[in-house]
C-alpha cells in the first residue's frame, strides 16, 4: 500500500491501531465475556 509523505504518520498510526485492534480483539472479548457474567452472577 502506497504511502505519500504527507499522510505517513497518519497512515502509520491507522495501521498500528488496526494492528492493535486485530491483536486485542480476544482480549476485548474475554474482558466483555467476564464484565456480562460478573453482571448476571453478581
Amino acid at each position: 500500500m502506497p504511502c505519500r509523505p504527507l499522510d505517513s504518520p497518519a497512515a502509520l498510526l491507522g495501521a498500528a491501531a488496526f494492528a492493535a485492534l486485530r491483536r486485542n480483539v480476544d482480549v476485548l472479548w474475554v474482558v466483555l465475556t467476564g464484565m456480562g457474567l460478573s453482571l448476571v452472577l453478581f
